[in-house]
Protein backbone atom coordinates (compact mmCIF):
# COMPACT_ATOMS: atom_id res chain seq x y z
CA UNK A 1 0.00 0.00 0.00
CA UNK A 2 2.82 2.20 0.72
CA UNK A 3 4.04 1.70 -2.80
CA UNK A 4 0.69 2.69 -4.03
CA UNK A 5 0.78 5.90 -2.02
CA UNK A 6 4.24 6.69 -3.27
CA UNK A 7 3.10 6.09 -6.81
CA UNK A 8 0.11 8.33 -6.26
CA UNK A 9 2.36 11.12 -4.95
CA UNK A 10 4.72 10.73 -7.85
CA UNK A 11 1.81 10.85 -10.30
CA UNK A 12 0.39 13.94 -8.57
CA UNK A 13 3.79 15.63 -8.69
CA UNK A 14 4.19 14.77 -12.33
CA UNK A 15 0.64 15.89 -13.04
CA UNK A 16 1.38 19.23 -11.32
CA UNK A 17 4.49 19.58 -13.49
CA UNK A 18 2.46 18.85 -16.60
CA UNK A 19 -0.20 21.37 -15.54
CA UNK A 20 2.49 23.96 -14.94
CA UNK A 21 3.91 23.28 -18.39
CA UNK A 22 0.44 23.53 -19.92
CA UNK A 23 -0.10 26.87 -18.15
CA UNK A 24 3.30 28.05 -19.28
CA UNK A 25 2.52 27.03 -22.86
CA UNK A 26 -0.85 28.72 -22.64
CA UNK A 27 0.81 31.95 -21.47
CA UNK A 28 3.39 31.70 -24.26
CA UNK A 29 0.58 31.16 -26.75
CA UNK A 30 -1.17 34.36 -25.55
CA UNK A 31 2.11 36.26 -25.78
CA UNK A 32 2.60 34.95 -29.28
CA UNK A 33 -0.91 36.07 -30.25
CA UNK A 34 -0.16 39.56 -28.92
CA UNK A 35 3.12 39.67 -30.81
CA UNK A 36 1.38 38.54 -34.00
CA UNK A 37 -1.29 41.20 -33.51
CA UNK A 38 1.39 43.87 -33.02
CA UNK A 39 3.18 42.60 -36.09
CA UNK A 40 0.00 42.85 -38.15
CA UNK A 41 -0.57 46.39 -36.89
CA UNK A 42 3.00 47.38 -37.79
CA UNK A 43 2.64 45.79 -41.19
CA UNK A 44 -0.56 47.78 -41.80
CA UNK A 45 1.16 50.95 -40.61
CA UNK A 46 4.02 50.26 -43.00
CA UNK A 47 1.58 49.79 -45.89
CA UNK A 48 -0.14 53.05 -44.97
CA UNK A 49 3.20 54.78 -44.63
CA UNK A 50 4.19 53.48 -48.06
CA UNK A 51 0.90 54.79 -49.48
CA UNK A 52 1.38 58.14 -47.79
CA UNK A 53 4.99 58.24 -48.94
CA UNK A 54 3.91 57.47 -52.51
CA UNK A 55 1.19 60.14 -52.34
CA UNK A 56 3.67 62.62 -50.88
CA UNK A 57 6.12 61.84 -53.67
CA UNK A 58 3.39 62.24 -56.29
CA UNK A 59 2.26 65.53 -54.71
CA UNK A 60 5.84 66.80 -54.78
CA UNK A 61 6.18 65.85 -58.45
CA UNK A 62 2.83 67.49 -59.19
CA UNK A 63 3.93 70.64 -57.38
CA UNK A 64 7.18 70.69 -59.36
CA UNK A 65 5.22 70.31 -62.61
CA UNK A 66 2.86 73.12 -61.54
CA UNK A 67 5.85 75.38 -60.85
CA UNK A 68 7.27 74.49 -64.26
CA UNK A 69 3.91 75.27 -65.90
CA UNK A 70 3.72 78.60 -64.05
CA UNK A 71 7.27 79.43 -65.11
CA UNK A 72 6.51 78.57 -68.74
CA UNK A 73 3.25 80.56 -68.63
CA UNK A 74 5.15 83.60 -67.29
CA UNK A 75 7.76 83.15 -69.99
CA UNK A 76 5.03 82.85 -72.64
CA UNK A 77 3.23 85.95 -71.32
CA UNK A 78 6.53 87.82 -71.26
CA UNK A 79 7.16 86.76 -74.85
CA UNK A 80 3.60 87.73 -75.88
CA UNK A 81 3.92 91.13 -74.18
CA UNK A 82 7.32 91.71 -75.73
CA UNK A 83 6.01 90.98 -79.21
CA UNK A 84 2.64 92.63 -78.74
CA UNK A 85 1.87 94.91 -81.68
CA UNK A 86 0.52 98.22 -80.51
CA UNK A 87 -1.28 99.92 -83.36
CA UNK A 88 -1.57 103.69 -83.23
CA UNK A 89 -4.99 104.95 -82.26
CA UNK A 90 -6.36 107.11 -84.99
CA UNK A 91 -8.54 110.02 -84.04
CA UNK A 92 -11.41 111.12 -86.24
CA UNK A 93 -9.49 114.22 -87.25
CA UNK A 94 -6.46 112.22 -88.39
CA UNK A 95 -8.32 109.75 -90.59
CA UNK A 96 -7.60 110.61 -94.18
CA UNK A 97 -9.83 110.11 -97.09
CA UNK A 98 -9.20 106.64 -98.55
CA UNK A 99 -8.17 108.16 -101.89
CA UNK A 100 -5.37 110.11 -100.21
CA UNK A 101 -4.10 107.25 -98.03
CA UNK A 102 -0.93 105.52 -98.98
CA UNK A 103 -0.67 101.76 -98.48
CA UNK A 104 0.92 100.78 -95.21
CA UNK A 105 3.99 98.70 -95.61
CA UNK A 106 5.03 96.37 -92.78
CA UNK A 107 8.68 96.24 -91.87
CA UNK A 108 10.28 93.70 -89.58
CA UNK A 109 12.98 95.22 -87.38
CA UNK A 110 15.81 93.39 -85.62
CA UNK A 111 13.76 92.72 -82.48
CA UNK A 112 10.93 91.18 -84.48
CA UNK A 113 8.47 94.01 -83.86
CA UNK A 114 6.35 95.21 -86.69
CA UNK A 115 6.53 98.91 -87.49
CA UNK A 116 4.31 100.85 -89.77
CA UNK A 117 5.85 103.14 -92.33
CA UNK A 118 3.52 105.80 -93.65
CA UNK A 119 5.15 108.35 -95.90
CA UNK A 120 8.52 107.78 -94.24
CA UNK A 121 6.99 108.21 -90.75
CA UNK A 122 7.33 105.30 -88.35
CA UNK A 123 4.64 104.78 -85.69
Amino acid sequence: MEDLLKSKEIIELELDKVLQQVNLLNNKFHELEKIKEQHDEREEELKNFTKVSFITKMNKQLEEKNHEIERLEKELNKYKNKNDIKLPILKKESILDLKEMKIYRLKDDVKGKLLFDLEQRVF
